[in-house]
């Protein structure tokens, strides 16, 4: 029978629930992301914008009034696309990547 240090499976435990810790927690993150990406389309943004700006077709950014937007896809390899405001790069909306949108 081989000794076995119970320092050395104290030290194995730890650092795989660390890794495992890591692992559920980029999960979360991005499942969080995913939700988000889910719900704010462009049709939500256009329905929480003030009465004044929702008269017009396109969308005007809430934060400085723009009306030109930007799209660039995400870093987290989701097949979903940001439309940020060129003026102050606030994101607005989300929309999937196989879809076309007006901007």
């Amino acid at each position: 029978m081989i000794p076995i240090d119970l320092s050395q499976s104290v030290l194995f435990s730890l650092l795989l629930s660390g890794v495992l810790s890591l692992i559920i927690i980029h999960c979360a993150r991005h499942l969080q992301l995913l939700v988000k990406c889910q719900r704010e389309t462009q049709s939500w943004y256009m329905q929480n914008l003030p009465a004044s700006a929702r008269k017009r077709s396109l969308p005007v950014c809430r934060h400085c009034g723009c009306t030109q937007v930007a799209m660039h896809p995400l870093k987290h390899r989701l097949n979903y696309r940001a439309h940020a405001c060129v003026r102050c790069h606030q994101t607005l909306y989300y929309s999937p990547a196989s879809v076309r949108e007006e901007s």
